[in-house]
């Protein structure tokens, strides 16, 4: 099953291009999408619709639509539903079902690998997400919401293209870029950074002339279309290719080496095959984790014993592995010491990332123990864990970590994390539901 945004609108299943209805239904559908297991107002479903004018029976209408898709996408068998509450609609799908968003998860596992010092593993990931572009996404569709969107989506392309082309160059890789930035350097002289990457390439390939003669050519189209000049940085560049800077020929990896394992550490349980249900959560906890910026997320599932908290947790952990791909662990931790009182995780020592879980007693409060030797050492590395606390007759649970760039600089500064914090709440059994 998969969804197509990123560029006609398509819904294939099984190898088989369903039917998509009406402009309306698909734009629905496309809202809903780029915000999968999150919600969209009925008010903002109404503004794209009917692109900010909805008639007096706007409402009704809406509901039509949602009811015309929930009925094409039940081919699906259950994989894919339209849920409705508090007035806003959310599609409950996994996110790697949709292009735009494992094009996201892709440039975010390429990002963390190229900071942690695997350059060609991410640029391998930037040539598949690059990859998953059709066409023009929206194109369909002629509202401002829709034109605000195209050039959003458009500046993340633009964005991870940019990256592949550095780390490429990085890589000494000059020779592969130059069909790659000719054409878009001749058409789009404003971007800068694509006309540099042209003359690293074509220097580097012992073609000096054509370095310059790029520069000049972009100097008189800012000049004379836009009344501009080039930046420092290129004029730079321009006068380091004029003075043959031998230094200009060497590929320089300016990146810090991940350290080498001769196997990727990985304690995690095993996930099980069977694994179906709680779409909600396991979007909440995919979608916060795959995120930018260098806040720490931290998921909380909570609910009654045997309800499948730690199972969700354990999945999510596998699901993740790519994004932070320098470890997968679980750790066992004591139980909390209070009210709300996060001590026991935040004393938790290191797991090694490579034997059995650790585990550990019960954490006093107060405690001055020094922050875990091996999450200072990791600090950036990124890595995907698991913790778990023993059970008690109020219920506890895992509280599932996804680590991307976390500064312990000392024990007062590991708390609750405030920035990027979700909590995917288990519901209990009930008769007729299952997990």
């Amino acid at each position: 099953m998969r969804f197509h945004l990123l560029g006609p609108i398509e819904f294939v299943f099984e190898g088989q291009r369903q039917g998509m209805g009406s402009p309306q239904e698909r734009c629905v559908l496309a809202s809903l999408l780029m915000v999968a297991n999150e919600s969209v107002s009925v008010e903002e479903l109404k503004r794209r619709v009917w692109d900010g004018d909805p008639p007096p029976t706007a409402g009704a209408t809406l509901e039509s639509i949602v009811s015309r898709l929930r009925r094409r996408l039940s081919v699906a068998g259950g994989r894919v539903d339209i849920s409705f509450a508090s007035r806003a609609y959310r599609i409950e799908v996994d996110p790697e079902a949709v292009d735009l968003l494992r094009f996201r998860r892709l440039c975010a596992e390429a990002r963390a690998l190229a900071q942690n010092g695997g350059p060609e593993a991410a640029v391998d990931l930037l040539v598949e997400a690059e990859g998953l572009w059709r066409g023009e996404p929206l194109g369909e569709f002629d509202g401002s919401w829709a034109a605000a969107l195209r050039v959003r989506f458009q500046e993340e392309r633009r964005r991870a293209r940019e990256t592949r082309i550095e780390l490429a160059l990085e890589l000494g890789r000059h020779a592969d870029l130059l069909s790659d930035l000719k054409e878009p350097a001749q058409e789009d002289p404003v971007t800068e950074a694509t006309v540099m990457s042209l003359m690293v390439a074509l220097y580097r390939s012992r073609r000096h002339a054509e370095s310059l003669q790029v520069y000049h050519r972009t100097r008189r189209r800012l000049r004379d279309e836009l009344g501009l000049s080039p930046s420092p940085e290129p004029e730079a560049l321009h006068d380091r290719t004029l003075r043959r800077d031998t230094a200009l020929l060497v590929p320089q990896l300016q990146r810090p080496v991940a350290p080498v394992f001769t196997r990727r550490p990985d304690n995690m349980l095993r996930s099980t095959a069977e694994f179906t249900g709680r779409e909600r959560e396991l979007g909440l906890i995919l979608g916060g984790s795959q995120g930018g910026g260098t806040a720490l997320p931290l998921f909380v599932v909570h609910g009654m014993p045997g309800i499948g908290k730690t199972a969700l947790a354990v999945h999510a952990a596998h699901r993740l592995k790519g994004v932070f791909p320098m470890a997968c662990c679980i750790w066992t931790c004591g139980r909390t010491t209070g009210k709300g009182s996060p001590h026991a995780i935040r004393r938790t020592p290191s797991p090694s990332f490579c034997g059995r879980s650790a585990r550990t007693t019960r954490c006093p409060r107060g405690s001055t123990s020094a922050p875990p030797a091996g999450v200072r050492a990791w600090s950036g590395a990124g890595c995907s864990s698991c913790w778990t606390t023993p059970g008690t007759p109020r219920g506890s649970g895992p509280c599932f970590r996804g680590t991307r760039r976390v500064a312990w600089s000392s024990p007062a500064g590991i708390g609750w994390p405030r920035a990027r914090r979700r909590h995917a709440r288990s519901a209990e059994r009930s008769p007729g539901r299952g997990m």
